[in-house]
């Protein structure tokens, strides 16, 4: 699991306790294979991401697309993408990622550093996520780029702030590079897109609401149907089945850092009782609450 990550309860964006605001930047290396069902929910973050594959492969997920990524690839993610992640193997899957603001580049709005070469690649729709091919000379560059940044923040050397961001700015440079090579042009964003921000952004202030699809569908101006078949182009999923997904996500956080009973997570996370709750965390997690926060705990303790 990513080290002190934490998804905001009412909007799912991602955050991390070890960011301080005067260095938006953090490395971490999750063993993916030890979350529950090999895989991390749907979430966000304003942050953008760098990674690669230490072992093992990973599909991440974005609206209307998959990208499969195998050991010794690399890879970005753009900014305020909705995305999730789960294993496609049996084996061990450990991944070393690098997340920072864009603005930790920059040093200021409006700048020709901001103006040149950060917004052009932040701003354009069209980059999502980028896959750097296997061997290619990009991908060789990105991981030795990823290894010694990694290396630095844990070692905390003097000066490592200044190497470590400089090391970033060498990744966007060539990610920049890459994409402009490849034709990845701005694109517009299409409606289905559109609409799934929205409907998105109303479960994620909702979720512990009891919602219905038809409230679902009109937070943005859609019809049942409609929706059913947006959020099936989009995330291969139902919009119910997502509002569940999160729903565990907030459960699977409060049990891990509160004591609240198990009937006080469910009827804070939106479930209708506590038997449901029970009934649909063991089969998205593999586990009961109790047996989750028992071994979760004892896991940190070690």
């Amino acid at each position: 699991m990513l080290l002190h990550t934490i998804i905001n309860a009412k909007t799912q964006e991602e955050s991390n306790t070890a960011v301080l605001s005067d260095f938006p930047y953090r490395a971490d290396s999750p063993k993916l294979h030890e979350l529950p069902r090999r895989s991390y929910p749907w979430h966000w973050h304003s942050d953008v991401e760098f990674f690669y594959l230490e072992s093992g492969s990973i599909e991440y997920r974005i609206p209307g697309e998959s990208v499969i990524f195998e050991a010794g690839e690399a890879g970005f993610l753009n900014g305020d993408i909705l995305h999730s992640t789960k294993t496609v193997s049996a084996e061990n899957c450990e991944e070393i990622v690098h997340i920072f603001l864009p603005s930790f580049l920059s040093g200021g709005a409006q700048s020709c550093i901001d103006t040149k070469y950060i917004f052009p690649l932040q701003k354009n729709k069209g980059i999502t996520i980028v896959k750097f091919p296997k061997d290619s000379k990009e991908c060789k560059t990105a991981i030795e780029v990823m290894r010694t940044a990694f290396a630095l923040f844990y070692r905390k050397e003097f000066g490592y702030e200044a190497k470590i961001r400089s090391l970033m700015m060498d990744l966007w440079l060539l990610t920049l590079t890459f994409c402009r090579e490849h034709g990845m042009k701005e694109v517009r964003e299409t409606a289905d897109s559109k609409r799934i921000k929205r409907m998105a952004d109303f479960i994620d202030a909702h979720f512990f609401e009891r919602l219905t699809l038809f409230d679902i569908a009109q937070s943005a101006d859609i019809g049942e149907r409609e929706c059913c078949r947006c959020f099936a182009r989009q995330l291969k999923t139902s919009p119910l089945d997502y509002l569940t997904d999160i729903r565990t996500g907030k459960a699977r956080e409060l049990l891990l850092t509160t004591n609240d009973a198990i009937e006080i997570v469910a009827e804070k996370c939106g479930f209708s009782s506590g038997g449901y709750f029970c009934k649909v965390f063991k089969k998205r997690t593999g586990f009961s609450p109790r047996q989750f926060r028992s071994s979760e705990k004892s896991r940190n303790a070690t």
